[in-house]
């Protein structure tokens, strides 16, 4: 059996189906064979395939199963296991005649109180160990003839006794998720949303009841998008956000748009940022990196480049500001036509603000060739110190001399490192400033050579070169995890035309690349790299037939001559193409609109502070569980961990259930023992929160 670590095209495997069973071979070496009728082999096999990145819809194929129900069994996986994924199976629950009974009995004791729904399902579970859905209690109630429309009439509905939640023993499907208070505290949540208090003076819920609501909700990756918040109103979840229960998803929407018009989202982001500087001082590396948002909706917005299908497509890029652990904190949501240095320099200018009154001289921005440009890096070269990864042809100076660098890379255990050796080399140009120094940096892993270039006049060579070769790590599999909490979805369908007096202001100093030329030039290298390859393999069968023409290399050249024909004709129709066309001139001709981009940046800050306290609880974790392979998600699964809470006036006791892992106990106990340390008040109970584990 061959296994991988990483996903390679799928032109590398091939799939060839024997009756019920699916036998996969990676190349010509086999790689294993699965049982189509054995449902829990399937699940195996797709998992695996998953942690390895293979697409979604290169399973859906294989496997002949929709790509909605891989998606849904690998958030399962992620979030409680592959037992839980064993264990699933969807479908209804069977209801017998004496649950039924039951229900009924309990719904004449409660008549309508507030959270019926909720109290039944608890004492059903109880009683006889069903967990329904409350939509099944509904159906159960109006076959038995309850008219159900006397609820909607009544404006007022008593409420529900409170002897059943406080000073009692009350089982909590997710009382791991208490765990995030202590950690949110630090955000100052209540502060942040002062303004906006006001709005909410009259209504059932509080303007904090639906923030705490949304952060505990993605910190423990329970929900991606909006939509999912209707899978999730029928939960325990009232024990958590203080007796009143999750506001559903009307009341979500219905009250989005009033929590961000009270809010001013650029200041928000800038105090969230300053804030979080203000907790990591030693933080002075600041990684700059930007991702493709894809829209695939039916208004017509603007294009961005997708690198990774490698075409023009309706979209946004967010650009991520994250510290030396890949911490994100700064956040900016484009609108599809600027390009990145633009934002680099915006950065660049702001970064004193960004930063909290930070020195210049400690901070030292990182970002990929996207940002390189000879003229773009003479513009900041006197605002921030910085370093980036160059495009062009290597020149390597006359007697250049290597030093090498070792690399320390994260192994499975907390402590855990593998060194690489890396030679590196520089040459300094000369300048006449003394604020700043020209550096062409040389990376030498292997045979290849890759470019770099920085003004930094302070560090030293192995410094830098170790401070670059993080990029990928802090950046791109930050955004992996990102997308666990649906960084990457829409959040709104909303738009709007572009303002006037906006079109009159971007007239004049707007023109922006044409996405055209970027399609001509992917074809075109391409093409290129086709031609190449035949060539070295005519080169070959040259070398097999002692120099002779036989009919292959015949057929090559005749491959090769449609394919420069082809380049010809790209190359003039590229000439023809301008460079860079007028913002507006696209607007209205093309009538673009852009989307409504104030909730998307809300709930994506919301999402990213969500995705940094759910870290601050790993970060704890870690060395007491001593596996980076998996320690995320088994902070999840303490989320998800089923507790029993006992409400008091001034104190909310939390206890679980000792895990059969001895590891994982450890964690679990040391996770306690520095929560309790901190006495932290529940922000919507206003009593003592204290864990235990028996």
């Amino acid at each position: 059996m061959v296994l991988q670590t990483n996903f390679k095209d799928t032109s590398f495997y091939n799939i060839q189906k024997d009756g019920n069973f699916l036998n996969i071979y990676y190349g010509t070496d086999f790689m294993m064979r699965v049982n189509l009728k054995n449902i829990d082999e399937v699940k195996r096999s797709i998992i695996l395939f998953k942690n390895i990145d293979a697409p979604t819809s290169w399973l859906a194929r294989v496997f002949e199963i929709s790509r909605p129900t891989i998606e849904a069994w690998f958030k399962i996986y992620l979030n409680k296991g592959m037992d839980a994924l064993l264990n699933f199976r969807k479908g209804p629950k069977k209801i017998t005649d004496e649950i039924q009974a039951y229900i009924l009995a309990k719904f004449k004791e409660l008549n309508f109180v507030r959270h019926y729904k909720d109290i039944i399902r608890e004492k059903v579970k109880e009683h006889f160990g069903l967990n329904l859905h409350w939509r099944s209690i509904i159906v159960v109630l109006a076959k038995s003839g309850i008219d159900l429309s006397i609820k909607k009439n009544n404006k007022k509905l008593p409420e529900a006794k409170t002897e059943e939640v406080k000073g009692n023993e009350v089982v909590c499907e997710n009382a791991g998720l208490f765990f995030l208070y202590p950690f949110l505290e630090k955000l100052e949540i209540s502060s942040l949303f002062s303004n906006v208090r006001s709005i909410f003076q009259d209504t059932y819920y509080s303007v904090l009841e639906y923030i705490y609501g949304l952060f505990l909700l993605y910190a423990s990756n329970m929900i991606m998008v909006e939509e999912n918040i209707k899978m999730h109103e029928d939960k325990k979840m009232h024990i958590v956000l203080g007796n009143k229960g999750l506001p559903s998803l009307s009341s979500y929407r219905n009250y989005m748009f009033k929590i961000i018009k009270g809010l001013d989202i650029k200041n928000f982001e800038d105090k969230l940022a300053e804030q979080y500087y203000k907790d990591h001082r030693d933080c002075n590396e600041i990684y700059v990196d930007g991702h493709f948002l894809p829209y695939n909706g039916k208004y017509n917005t603007f294009k961005g480049y997708n690198p990774i299908r490698r075409f023009a497509q309706k979209g946004r890029t967010g650009y991520f500001l994250n510290n030396t652990n890949g911490r994100p904190y700064y956040y900016i949501l484009s609108d599809g036509y600027k390009d990145f240095r633009e934002y680099l320099a915006e950065i660049a200018e702001n970064i004193k603000k960004i930063t909290g009154r930070r020195s210049k001289k400690d901070l030292i921005m990182v970002f990929d060739r996207g940002g390189w440009g000879k003229q773009f890096l003479e513009e900041i070269i006197s605002k921030i110190t910085f370093i980036c990864w160059r495009t062009g042809k290597v020149k390597m100076p006359k007697n250049i001399q290597w030093k090498k660098v070792k690399i320390k890379k994260k192994g499975n255990k907390y402590d855990d490192y593998k060194v690489e050796i890396l030679e590196a080399s520089e040459e300094r140009i000369p300048v006449k400033s003394r604020k700043y120094a020209k550096r062409n940096i040389y990376i030498k892993r292997g045979e290849k050579i890759s470019l770099a270039f920085s003004n930094d006049k302070e560090r030293e060579l192995a410094e830098l070169v170790k401070i670059l070769t993080k990029r990928w790590g802090v950046q791109e599999n930050i955004f992996k995890a990102l997308k666990q909490v649906g960084i990457d979805k829409i959040s709104s369908y909303q738009n709007e035309n572009y303002p006037e007096d906006w079109l009159l202001e971007e007239n004049n100093v707007r023109e922006v690349e044409n996405p055209g030329r970027k399609i001509i030039e992917d074809q075109l290298a391409g093409l290129k790299s086709d031609i190449k390859n035949i060539q070295t393999k005519i080169g070959n069968l040259y070398t097999k037939s002692k120099k002779k023409k036989n009919r292959r290399i015949l057929d090559l050249e005749k491959v090769i001559e449609k394919k420069s024909k082809k380049i010809s004709q790209l190359k003039k129709e590229h000439s023809m193409i301008p460079e860079k066309v007028n913002i507006t001139e696209i607007i209205k001709s093309k009538k673009i609109t852009r989307l409504n981009i104030e909730k998307k940046k809300f709930l994506d800050l919301i999402k990213v502070l969500s995705y940094n306290v759910q870290q601050d609880i790993v970060d704890i974790v870690r060395p007491i569980y001593n596996n980076e392979r998996d320690v995320n998600m088994f902070v999840r699964q303490i989320f998800n961990k089923n507790g029993i809470v006992i409400l008091n006036k001034n104190e909310i006791k939390i206890i679980f259930e000792r895990y059969t892992s001895k590891r994982k106990n450890e964690a679990l106990n040391y996770l306690i023992d520095i929560v309790n340390k901190k006495n932290i008040k529940h922000p919507l109970l206003d009593a003592k929160m204290v864990f235990e584990c028996k």
